[in-house]
């Protein structure tokens, strides 16, 4: 039985990774005897592209993992900017507020004493919520290494269609 173009390509990498020949026998479905036959026939040495197959395997790795860090930092960067705006439309219904108690001069009138402190109130959680939100953020960044700089052999991440 002559194995398929895809099981022959299989049995030629795993041979040549240095996996256990009964391994890649009953991964393929194969007696051990046809993994050996191969081999000599067609001069294959076990294990010689070890260090080759390993370094590709840390490379897709390596890539994955920048990835998911680029997919998190940018879930989190737009999170970050909704909130951002969240809190941006709060303050500025604040600043509205006060400049509706505007004088026929324009200047603002705190004669009443428990609005204008109130308002003070409105705007001093809307800058403590800002802070808290930057640091969280900065501290998300750091956590992800979005600031690091970038390797010296930058990978190419491979996009899919």
């Amino acid at each position: 039985m002559a194995l398929k173009p895809k099981d022959f390509a299989k049995l030629k990498t795993k041979y040549e990774a240095g996996e256990k020949l009964r391994e890649i026998a009953k991964e393929l479905g194969i007696s051990l005897s046809t993994v050996t036959k191969n081999a000599k026939k067609y001069g294959w040495e076990h294990g010689v592209k070890k260090a080759e197959i390993a370094d590709v395997v840390e490379k897709k790795v390596r890539a994955e993992l920048i990835q998911s860090d680029v997919t998190r930092a940018t879930q989190e960067t737009e999170k970050f900017l909704k909130d951002t705006e969240i809190l941006r439309n709060y303050t500025l219904q604040v600043i509205g507020r006060i400049l509706s108690n505007r004088d026929e001069k324009g200047q603002v009138d705190f004669s009443n004493k428990e609005i204008g402190e109130t308002l003070f109130v409105y705007l001093k959680i809307g800058k403590i919520a800002s802070e808290t939100l930057s640091l969280g953020y900065q501290g998300k960044r750091k956590a992800l290494r979005m600031d690091d700089a970038p390797p010296e052999e930058m990978l190419v991440l491979p996009w899919e269609d």
